[in-house]
């Protein structure tokens, strides 16, 4: 018996010595960012006007990022996300929280439905935003936005996988406004 409540006191302690949340700070990659990118497609080069925000919030943060294509007589197609992440109990990482459940809480969607799950991971100057897509063929589609802060700067890296293959390979250049 001794020994149980010994190795229990010790668990508790540990337990005590450890933040309840242990995810890296944001600090460095709020604000309002800007620029284009340069993305070659079958008719030459296209530029795209990116933007994103960060914004600290609660145990987490939201990113919101808009792509502006152009598309054929002059008309434009844009692309809007918004998105909140919630720290989690591992590590640098955060959980998307895309919908509320009946009693407020924030929570993932649910992929096997075709909604996508993402989370995101900050490793040193690198903001990485994941999304999974199941596909309706049941393989899958990956998403990576690599979001890295230098100064003022941020160079945004976009890469699109289905089953494997990468689709999409968009490198970005954006300023803090």
């Amino acid at each position: 018996m001794y020994r149980l409540t010994v190795a229990f006191l010790l668990v508790m302690a540990g337990n005590l010595a450890v933040p309840a949340y242990s995810a890296a700070p944001i600090d460095p990659f709020v604000g309002a960012f800007a620029g284009e990118a340069n993305v070659e497609t079958g008719t030459g080069i296209q530029t795209r006007k990116v933007s994103v925000t960060i914004e600290k919030s609660g145990r987490g943060f939201s990113v919101d990022w808009t792509t502006r294509i152009p598309k054929a007589g002059g008309k434009r197609k844009t692309n809007r996300f918004k998105i909140q992440f919630i720290a989690v109990k591992r590590g640098p990482l955060y959980a998307a929280g895309m919908r509320r459940t009946m009693f407020g809480k924030l929570v993932p969607l649910d992929p096997l439905q075709g909604d996508p799950y993402m989370w995101a991971a900050i490793r040193g100057p690198t903001l990485f935003v994941y999304g999974m897509h199941v596909t309706e063929d049941g393989g899958y589609e990956f998403q990576v936005y690599e979001r890295t802060v230098k100064g003022d700067d941020m160079t945004v890296v976009f890469k699109r996988f289905r089953d494997g293959r990468i689709l999409k390979d968009i490198t970005a250049h954006l300023i803090r406004e």
